[in-house]
């Protein structure tokens, strides 16, 4: 999996192995994009119950066109939404190629769950 850096991995990995829960595909996605800012996975924890994830507890006001990105392309996975569209996703003048390749890592999550994260863990 590709991860935006270390401390993305560390963050995503650590939380997903201290869960109590087996998440869904769309979960897996989502928090994936959380997690890839410090910015973004602060204001997010409080947002996340369970095995649930409530966008409207998620803080956006002062996030950077960055961290906004990451949350409302979170949002779209996880709640089937539109906020972001394909053109917008095309435009490298809104979304930066490094933003676009962790896009695509949350797809494919979505699509392969668990397999795709690196993180291996047994639930019985």
């Amino acid at each position: 999996m590709n991860y935006k850096n270390t401390t993305h991995a560390m963050i995503y990995k650590t939380f997903l192995i201290n869960a109590p829960f087996k998440f869904g595909k769309r979960f897996l996605a989502a928090t994936y994009l959380l997690a890839a800012s410090n910015e973004t996975w602060k204001r997010a924890k409080k947002a996340i119950h369970d095995k649930m994830i409530n966008f409207r507890e998620i803080d956006r006001h002062g996030l950077s066109t960055y961290g906004y990105a990451l949350v409302t392309m979170a949002q779209d996975i996880y709640e089937n939404t539109t906020h972001i569209n394909l053109f917008d996703i095309s435009d490298p003048y809104l979304i930066s190629d490094r933003t676009l390749d962790l896009i695509i890592g949350a797809l494919i999550i979505a699509r392969e769950g668990y397999p795709a994260t690196g993180v291996q863990k047994n639930f019985e």
